[in-house]
């Protein structure tokens, strides 16, 4: 019988995984319609090429940092220095990175997003929580506030299991 609900839990678990992964695609291909619909309006340019998940990701990484050294970069982003390396080279050469000196020591290298960057970092956000908030609109304040506490019992176990 432990077994049997183990095993249930399993498919269950893998599911929850697969949903997520096909709704990302589809979150993703909203979003560029949505920068698509307001590039007119704003500072954004779309580059169809952009892996925009990923420039989210760099964007999210320095929310609270003006800059990043490319090793902090590389941590935040659980990669390696080479593949943070070419990251940075694509969203420089595509405007959203700019890479200085370090004032105190030329040899480090800094990142900051560049004020295109941080536009389309704003526009990803808003587009973000502006479609989380209308999701969990479905649910009741109860449901919500128990949502939110089991993602960060979630998000606490996976930190915990990250370090």
């Amino acid at each position: 019988m432990q077994k049997q609900k183990q095993s249930y839990q399993a498919e269950q678990i893998i599911q929850v995984v697969h949903i997520f992964v096909r709704l990302w695609g589809r979150f993703e291909k909203m979003l560029n319609k949505e920068l698509a619909i307001t590039r007119g309006e704003s500072a954004i340019r779309i580059n169809p090429n952009l892996n925009y998940s990923l420039f989210y990701r760099v964007g999210n990484c320095m929310r609270n940092q003006e800059t990043l050294t490319m090793g902090e970069l590389s941590e935040a982003l659980s990669v390696s220095l080479s593949a943070a390396t070419r990251i940075t080279n694509w969203l420089v050469e595509d405007g959203y990175l700019q890479r200085l000196a370090d004032p105190e020591d030329r040899r480090i290298v800094l990142v900051t997003l560049t004020e295109k960057g941080r536009a389309l970092y704003r526009a990803i956000d808003k587009f973000t929580v502006d479609h989380v908030r209308q999701i969990l609109s479905s649910l009741t304040e109860d449901e919500r506030a128990e949502t939110f506490q089991l993602i960060y019992k979630i998000t606490s176990a996976l930190k915990e299991k990250a370090a």
